[in-house]
Order: C-alpha cells, then structure tokens, then sequence
C-alpha cells in the first residue's frame, strides 16, 4: 500500500566523509506494505518496528551549485 501526501516534494542534504555535500530533491511516498517495505524490513535494527518506509524518487542532485543529475 502506498499513501501520497498532498506536498510531497522534499529536499535532503547529504554530508559525506570527505566533507562534499549533496543537495538531492525528489517525491517522497510512504509505503506501509510491498517490495520497498519488505526490503527495508531485511535491513533495519529489531529494535526499531518500522512500521513503514520513506521512499524518495530522485529528480534532481546538486553539488553546490552545480547539477550532477
């Protein structure tokens, strides 16, 4: 089951080990069953439920200001 929000778009900023950061923007949807939720499931600690999973598909990437995808 996926559930769509109203204002699904969202940004997120990635800091890697070697101080580059990633500007990724994208759809988010939540899904609470199938393969994407399964997946996570496989991965994710016993100690957190996970009661369901953010999935992002990706529409753009910056680095500074320059677009890498």
């Amino acid at each position: 089951m996926k559930t769509r929000l109203p204002d699904n778009e969202s940004s997120l900023v990635f800091i890697m080990k070697d101080k580059r950061s990633y500007l990724v923007k994208g759809e988010v949807h939540f899904e609470y069953g199938g393969g994407n939720y399964q997946f996570m499931k496989t991965w994710i600690s016993y100690k957190h439920p996970g009661h369901g999973a953010a999935v992002v598909y990706i529409d753009e990437v910056y680095q500074g200001e320059q677009q890498v995808f």
